[in-house]
């Protein structure tokens, strides 16, 4: 008797679990997808609406643009990266060549830039609508594959265009640096860990007291926490530790790739772990509870995402009038090398973090009116210079949309360095 009742009773809370489980599985899949979707959009919209693409190394890679001499300046040195210059630069300085409109080839370079992510959603969107495939499989053929076809590609470029002597030692010694472990210690990175790791206890003991919106009162919990500390402690501003940490894109993205698609082939029948100690993570990572605690770990995220880039933009735009301030002004420091120049520590600190030394005179081009600055805004610390002389001579002595006298103060400032 109490078999015959246990027997359906149990396969019907079998059955409410696994529809509360697919349940948890397609809303945690609609927000993860609608949460990229909307940061690949914004990434468009913020970047050129804050002109974002003039930030750090962007000031030289956008001036190149505007005075169409991308490869020489630079590109020519990191050969290895030519998909970047065909797909972003050359079409950009295309565009300002038959326009003779260099900031609207600087925002032809900043689109194309900036939408590449929301073109690899599209895609892999594409790719993923095809009915029985086995996406792992594929993944793995073609990764495989595309490995050996772009090293043979990568190695022929590097060989037949090696960089400068002088961008040589540089490059080597900032691969050096990729997986250094400090860059781990930002504040960003650890206002994440910190983030995360406060929502996983807050969730484990809400869970206990309560499991029905555990996620989102523990979620609720330290988004109320963050605010807090934004409005009454935090001074920071995440700025150049943002060059360093694509060394974390580098690792979580192929993690995150492998991951996706052994979910994939899990959901369609297409993959068994004849391991067991991998079948038992798989389910598990597949249960209620992780899916319901990992959307509450994508929203908070994703908060810390929104406000920390509400910080930069906005210190950003600042930033950008001051530096246009000096190039505008009358302020002088001959020092320097020229009449004509003005040190960039006559900024205030607060804003000066946003500077990137060895770019911030081509930036003082960028935000002058018409590309026409009567400084030249320099950092005097700066130790790495981009422009040869030979270079920064044969740019002025063309004929480019940008004013001369502004590439004459490149090339002044370039023959005083190399």
């Amino acid at each position: 008797m109490t078999s015959g009742v246990s027997g359906p009773a149990t396969v019907a809370y079998a059955s409410r679990d696994v529809v509360s489980g697919r349940s948890d599985v397609d809303v945690l899949r609609a927000f993860a997808i609608a949460v990229g979707i909307c940061w690949s959009v914004l990434f468009v919209v913020i970047g050129l609406r804050y002109e974002l693409q003039m930030y750090a190394d962007g000031s030289i890679f956008s001036y190149a643009i505007a005075a169409r001499d991308a490869w020489a300046f630079h590109w020519h040195n990191i050969s290895d990266r030519l998909f970047v210059y065909l797909f972003c630069h050359l079409p950009a300085e295309t565009y300002v060549e038959l326009t003779g409109d260099p900031y609207g080839g600087i925002m032809v370079y900043g689109f194309l830039f900036f939408v590449a992510p929301l073109l690899g959603l599209t895609a892999t969107f594409a790719a993923d609508r095809s009915q029985g495939r086995i996406i792992f499989s594929y993944a793995c053929l073609s990764t495989a594959g595309a490995f050996f076809v772009v090293l043979s590609i990568w190695a022929i470029v590097k060989a037949r265009f090696p960089p400068d002597s002088y961008i040589a030692d540089v490059l080597h010694s900032a691969a050096l640096h990729v997986f250094d472990v400090i860059i781990l210690a930002g504040h960003l990175v650890l206002l994440l860990v910190i983030t995360l790791a406060s929502y996983g206890i807050a969730f484990y003991v809400v869970r206990r007291l309560g499991p029905a919106k555990a996620s989102i009162c523990a979620a609720s919990m330290v988004a109320l926490g963050l605010g807090a500390y934004w409005v009454w402690f935090d001074g920071t501003l995440h700025t150049d530790n943002r060059y360093y940490l694509r060394t974390v894109l580098l690792i979580a993205t192929p993690a995150l790739g492998m991951l996706a698609a052994a979910y994939a082939l899990r959901a369609d029948d297409r993959l068994n772990f004849a391991i067991p100690l991998m079948r038992r993570p798989m389910a598990a990572l597949a249960s209620s509870a992780v899916t319901r605690s990992a959307a509450g770990a994508i929203a908070l995220v994703t908060l810390v995402h929104i406000v920390e880039t509400e910080k930069f933009v906005r210190a950003w735009r600042d930033y950008e009038v001051a530096v246009r301030t000096l190039a505008t002004g009358a302020l002088s420091d001959p020092m320097l090398g020229d009449p004509h120049f003005v040190s960039s520590d006559r900024i205030g600190p607060d804003l000066n973090r946003l500077s990137w030394s060895s770019t911030t005179h081509f930036l003082s081009v960028l935000v002058a009116p018409r590309f026409a600055p009567v400084r030249l805004v320099i950092d005097p610390d700066a130790d790495y210079f981009w422009l040869s002389c030979t270079t920064a001579t044969a740019n002025e002595e063309a004929d480019r949309a940008v004013p001369a006298e502004s590439r004459r103060l490149v090339r002044v400032h370039a023959c005083l360095h190399r």
